[in-house]
Order: structure tokens, then sequence, then C-alpha cells
């Protein structure tokens, strides 16, 4: 997830930046539709507990795969 948004933000401002920092990027840059799957990913990366956002694993990785092939969508379109 955030590997994914780090090489999108390197691909769009040619500067490279942390995962935190790609998160913020992500979700300025992605909007509203992406933020529980982004705020997922961040809040695991801070090693922050509490539960899921998603009710289930395989809806998580749904929402990773759907933003991971938008992300390299948009970074080649």
């Amino acid at each position: 997830m955030l590997g994914v948004s780090r090489l999108h933000y390197t691909i769009a401002t040619g500067e490279i930046t942390s995962k935190g920092g790609a998160g913020a990027y992500a979700l300025k840059t992605f909007g509203d539709t992406w933020e529980p799957v982004l705020a997922e990913a961040l809040r695991l990366r801070r090693g922050e507990p509490g539960p899921s956002r998603f009710r289930t694993a395989f809806r998580r990785r749904r929402a990773v795969t759907d933003y991971v092939a938008m992300v390299i969508e948009d970074a080649v379109g």
C-alpha cells in the first residue's frame, strides 16, 4: 500500500518521501474513496493497536488490491 504510494509520489514529484509521507500524499491526492484503506495502512505502519476498519481480512485485501491497481494505472496512464 504505502510502497506503491511512495513510488507514485516519486513519479509525480521527482522527490523521495517516507512511507508515512507517501500515505499523507495519497490521502490528499486520491480523495475520500481511498481514505479507509489508506488510514488502515497508516495505522498498521505506526503500530497502533485497534480493530481493523474492515470487517474481514478478505475485504481489506480486496481494498488493497483495488487501490494498488488504481495507483499503478494512474502512474502509467
